[in-house]
């Protein structure tokens, strides 16, 4: 009898152990692998998609291409730009800043990487949209601002090269036309005093020509470190506010130059 007692326990433990040892596994080793599982899928989302990464880089060697086609172009047509300006050059007249006239490879990639990203445009076409390849800033004497301003203008015409836009911003007033002499929303006066003319080429290069006096060229460059604040992402919009005001302030203090508020486009 105990024997047989014991056989029977036996039998029914032996088939039970391996049934309870199964339920142990499903209840411990399902949840290790679903854990591990969970573990993958979250170190591969911080993983950037290699697709993604591949059209990142691909998108930036696309604009650093674009960039070096453009600034090739305008680089054919600097000299003959930089001699009709230079040749206004007096000792009331001068060009600031001229050996930054072509923009650098580097400025001019992340310039367009940030406009086609803004806009939802192509390389190409946010490319096509920068208006200073070629820059130039002119300083003149008060009293010559606005015959340098029409002497200039005509001179390019005459070389081919004609006024897309048109910005006047002195004093209280700003205007704006376009090559069709449309008028357009102006910028505000508070932030900047001065005359901003995007010109082309007889190629479609964009020229953009910086009219400023002593006064107002100083004022801009004084200012420049609440262009940057107002621009930034990381700055609060207190702190851009108060960098507007203060920008303000400063840009009223300037004189208007004689007969600036006058000049209208075409010059």
């Amino acid at each position: 009898m105990n024997w047989k007692i014991t056989k029977l326990l036996k039998n029914k433990f032996t088939g039970a152990i391996p049934f309870f040892l199964f339920l142990l596994t499903l209840a411990t080793g399902g949840a290790a692998a679903g854990d591990t599982g969970k573990n993958v899928r979250q170190n591969s989302s911080k993983i950037p998609a290699a697709p993604q990464v591949l059209r990142r880089k691909n998108t930036e060697e696309s604009a650093a291409t674009v960039a070096d086609e453009f600034l090739t172009r305008a680089a054919l047509e600097e000299p003959e730009i930089t001699g009709i300006l230079t040749s206004l050059e007096n000792a009331d007249v001068r060009l600031d800043g001229l050996e930054h006239r072509l923009k650098s490879r580097d400025s001019l990639t992340r310039k367009i990487l940030k406009r086609s990203r803004e806009n939802g445009t192509g390389i190409r076409d946010a490319a096509d949209g920068i208006s200073d390849l070629l820059r130039y800033t002119y300083v003149t004497t008060e009293d010559k601002y606005a015959e340098t301003v029409t002497r200039a203008l005509k001179k390019l015409s005459r070389a081919g090269i004609q006024t897309a836009v048109y910005k006047n911003v002195w004093g209280n007033s700003a205007y704006v036309y376009d090559h069709e002499g449309k008028q357009h929303s102006a910028p505000d006066p508070n932030q900047y005093q001065g005359t901003n003319v995007i010109l082309r080429t007889p190629e479609n290069i964009p020229v953009e020509i910086q009219f400023h006096t002593e006064t107002s060229f100083r004022t801009k460059e004084a200012t420049h470190r609440f262009y940057e604040v107002i621009r930034s992402q990381d700055c609060s919009p207190e702190e851009k506010a108060e960098a507007i005001r203060q920008q303000a302030i400063m840009n009223a203090r300037i004189p208007v130059p004689e007969g600036a508020r006058d000049l209208r486009f075409p010059a």
